[in-house]
Formats: structure tokens, sequence, C-alpha cells
């Protein structure tokens, strides 16, 4: 997480990789999380929570991961900020449809 005041490098922060689920659950492929994110953006795709297997679309997985970001619950680099809120950044998404995810 960017500390107030300083500049971050968001390059650096999302340059990790999700693992992508069809729509039955099955991989299919894995992104850079980015593309990841824009995915579930776009709402062509979920968040997964990882421990409780619970589904999110994009704002409500902003809402749910604000207040443990701020408890510092996650890890730095898992984080990137996105306006006055912090974005936790997933692990995996499972589509809502499939289009070719590339």
């Amino acid at each position: 997480m960017c500390e107030k005041g300083k500049r971050c490098n968001v390059t650096a922060v999302v340059a990790g990789r999700t693992l992508v689920l069809n729509s039955e659950w099955r991989p299919i492929n894995i992104l850079p999380v980015l593309k990841a994110v824009m995915k579930v953006f776009n709402s062509r795709a979920l968040f997964v929570d990882p421990e409780s297997c619970r589904t999110y679309d994009f704002e409500s997985w902003v809402l749910e991961w604000d207040d443990a970001v701020r408890t510092a619950k996650i890890a730095a680099n898992q984080v990137m900020p996105l306006g006055g809120l912090s974005l936790v950044l997933p692990d995996v998404i499972v589509c809502t449809e499939y289009r070719g995810f590339g």
C-alpha cells in the first residue's frame, strides 16, 4: 500500500498474475492481474475470495476489502490505490460468460 505523501509505483504493484476459471469453475487461463481486474470491471467475470469461494462484482469487492486494507490485514504488494479506496488484487476470477479470454 502507498504511504501518504509518497508516489506509488502502480506498475510494480499490478505485476502479479490471476487464475481465470470458466463458469464451471475449471481453470482456463492465467492473466496479468490488471487484465483480470478489467474483466471484472467490465462485468465479464467475478472476483473469487480464495478462502471462502464467495464471488464479488467490482463494487462489492472494493467495499468488502477496503476495511481489511485499512486495518493492515492484507500484504502491501496485494493492494493497489484506487481513488480514496484500496483495491485488493485478485488471485482468482471466475467468468460470467466465455468469449475467449486472453
